[in-house]
């Protein structure tokens, strides 16, 4: 039987584990072996180094512990890091969409006042024109009385004789007047649409549709006139496809271009010539622009009756007259078109819009 060991060297659990193999009894002769001298040494030694190494454990396990703790505590830290990095991008999420909707505002408010600065340049353009006619019809006035008085004056001179030979000359007189006349209305016309221009020029960018295009026109553009039916037929045939906003977009400018022209007192040519040499900022492409239709089109009866379109009774009791001039509104041989009459210089004074649709008929094209 193996003795029992006290002292230091019995401390820790390794010295157990350790004396056993040192100190047994010895099976085969059942003689009880005492441990040498040295045999005790090293097991002292071996338990003296298992103690530290217990020691150390216990040591490492602490702060094991320890670093846990700080584990835990850099876990917390680092999940309340996260939180706030969450916090932080929503409201870098939020600051991007109101930038985005700040830059949509500026941008509105950039295409505000460029639409403003363009129709303050129209209007003075117009009442400029306006203005130059003004002093030109007071310059014609005076030289109609000038003559006027030189006429009388002769008659007096001439006697009874004479004043038979006035009456030619009056009534050249007379037709110079209402000539004058006229001139003054129009005048007076074109002051009142400049002024309105001021006030409520369409924005074409704005413009979303044909039939929004037709009822700013209407409602702002006092020299061209749109019966409603024109509307109504425009926005069944054109505002039914995908490029609504495009071909809306593209009237207008068309529009614009017209009242444009109506306006410009000092024009030479028709609206084709205008848009050629003008070179106004609303004036559209001349190469959209015909003054009228081919041979075939014009001789062709049925071709005819599909280009006698609306206007007002004003100018025409029967409420319809020929219009073989047009505007291409898309690109393409067969894009819509925009039949219009042009009575700046007539009795109404303004451009009368006929016809806003598809290609009427050719004869390439008879459907």
């Amino acid at each position: 039987m193996s003795r029992r060991r006290t002292g230091p060297q019995a401390a820790g659990p390794i010295c157990f584990a350790i004396a056993p193999r040192v100190g047994r009894r010895c099976e085969a002769t059942d003689v009880h072996v005492d441990l040498s001298v040295a045999s005790r040494d090293e097991l002292a030694k071996s338990e003296l180094e298992a103690a530290q190494t217990w020691e150390a454990f216990i040591e490492i396990r602490s702060k094991l512990a320890s670093c846990e703790r700080d584990l835990d505590d850099v876990m917390r830290a680092n999940d309340q890091f996260v939180n706030r990095i969450r916090r932080l991008r929503g409201r870098v999420v939020e600051q991007h969409h109101e930038s985005r909707r700040m830059g949509a505002l500026l941008a509105a408010s950039n295409t505000a006042a460029d639409s403003a600065e363009q129709n303050r340049g129209i209007a003075v353009y117009a009442l400029t024109s306006v203005r130059r006619e003004r002093d030109e019809l007071a310059a014609e006035n005076r030289r109609l009385r000038a003559e006027a008085i030189a006429t009388v004056s002769e008659g007096h001179d001439i006697g009874t004789a004479g004043s038979e030979d006035l009456k030619p000359s009056h009534t050249a007189e007379t037709g110079d007047a209402a000539e004058l006349r006229t001139r003054v209305a129009n005048a007076e016309r074109r002051t009142v649409a400049a002024l309105q221009l001021v006030h409520s020029t369409p924005d074409g960018n704005r413009v979303r549709s044909v039939a929004a295009a037709i009822a700013a026109a209407q409602q702002h553009l006092p020299t061209l006139s749109i019966p409603q039916a024109v509307a109504e037929n425009a926005r069944s045939t054109l505002d039914q496809s995908g490029r609504r906003a495009a071909r809306g977009k593209a009237v207008m400018r068309v529009l614009l271009a017209f009242h444009a022209y109506a306006l410009d007192a000092h024009r030479e040519g028709d609206f084709k010539h205008w848009c050629e040499r003008r070179g106004h900022e609303y004036a559209c492409s001349a190469n959209r622009v015909a003054m009228g239709e081919s041979e075939s089109v014009t001789n062709g009866e049925r071709f005819r009756r599909s280009r006698q379109l609306p206007v007002d009774r004003v100018l025409d009791p029967s409420g319809a007259r020929l219009m073989p001039a047009h505007v291409k509104i898309d690109q393409g041989p067969t894009a819509p078109r925009l039949h219009f009459l042009d009575d700046t210089r007539g009795e109404t004074g303004k451009i009368h819009i006929g016809y806003i649709g598809p290609h009427l008929p050719t004869a390439t094209d008879p459907t």
